[in-house]
């Protein structure tokens, strides 16, 4: 069995889809039932944007839907196939009903001790084909899924919430990162998320959370003001900086994530003339700049005024001057 099964894997992979005999080929393995065939097939036509056989899709996730778990384990070739549908962004009939059924699907399989829902990236990535193709409820569908148990549907949710790229959806987000997440990770992409779609709003808002004891909450909030890289979002950074010595460390990085002269300048002034410790922690914060020649050779020359170790850490971060 394990071996008829790779002769179809691999034959997948030879089919040539520019010829008619080939493409038949590839559109009868999409009927196949291993869902590992499917799926490779889903990769093919995404790959290579077989027009001829994308239409065939939303029929075939439907299929895998009807047959429950035992037709697709793992959710592999639905997932390949939403991926599919999201990325090729074209009107195909059905599409609508497929990614509709497939934001709402949970599918439960064995894990070690139990069992796991294994459609959660499943649902965001038909969340984010939505999106794409304008669905009129699709706000309704991105707040029931900000909501989902799995942490990865939330993550992809808010994802999908700043991809829609509407103001509406700031409100959504802003309400989820008031009321709290379990998972630093999703209020991460909130705070990323509220950024992108209004940084101005959103500033003040995040500021409140670097004051909050926790720490990790506290410099993803900073993470996603640098990432704004707005005038405000410096001073916000810099108020902080002044406002408590002991969490300096935790802003390096937002600094140098900020990518204004300012802020380069704090960091230099850093490596030059603050406690070790911070120095060698701000000179691997820019280490973003290697790619900066005038930027690097500044974090460079600034480091041979200290000690050996604040040095390496130069050269290892940002490359040799000689």
């Amino acid at each position: 069995m394990a071996k008829a099964l790779e002769e179809k894997l691999a034959r997948v992979g030879t089919l040539d889809a520019s010829t008619v005999e080939g493409c038949e080929q590839l559109r009868k393995a999409l009927g196949d039932k291993s869902n590992l065939v499917v799926a490779k097939v889903a990769k093919r036509i995404l790959r290579e944007k077989i027009a001829e056989l994308a239409g065939e899709l939303p029929g075939v996730f439907m299929r895998l839907m009807a047959g429950g778990t035992a037709a697709d384990k793992g959710c592999m070739a639905k997932l390949e196939i939403a991926q599919a549908i999201y990325q090729l962004g074209a009107a195909m009939d059905g599409a609508e009903e497929a990614l509709v059924a497939g934001v709402h699907h949970v599918q439960m399989g064995p894990t070690f001790g139990g069992m796991v829902d294994t459609a959660p990236e499943l649902r965001g990535v038909c969340a984010l084909g939505l999106v794409r193709m304008g669905y009129r409820d699709v706000m309704m569908e991105l707040a029931d899924l900000l909501a989902d148990k799995e942490p990865q549907a939330r993550i992809m949710a808010a994802r999908a919430i700043a991809y829609a790229g509407v103001e509406s959806g700031a409100l959504l987000l802003r309400l989820k990162v008031l009321s709290g997440d379990p998972d630093t990770t999703v209020m991460a992409e909130c705070f990323t998320a509220l950024v992108q779609l209004t940084p101005a709003k959103a500033l003040p808002l995040l500021e409140r959370f670097l004051d909050r004891g926790d720490t990790d909450l506290a410099q993803e909030a900073a993470i996603a003001i640098a990432s704004s890289r707005r005038e405000e979002a410096l001073g916000i950074l810099c108020r902080h900086w002044e406002k408590d010595i002991t969490r300096r460390e935790s802003l390096l990085v937002p600094l140098a994530i900020l990518r204004r002269p300012e802020a380069v300048e704090m960091l230099l002034s850093v490596i030059e003339s603050g406690p070790e410790a911070l120095a060698l922690a701000a000179t691997d914060a820019m280490g973003m700049y290697r790619s900066d020649a005038t930027v690097a050779q500044r974090v460079l020359a600034s480091a041979k005024s200290r000690g050996p170790a604040v040095q390496r850490a130069a050269v290892k971060a940002l490359g040799d001057s000689d």
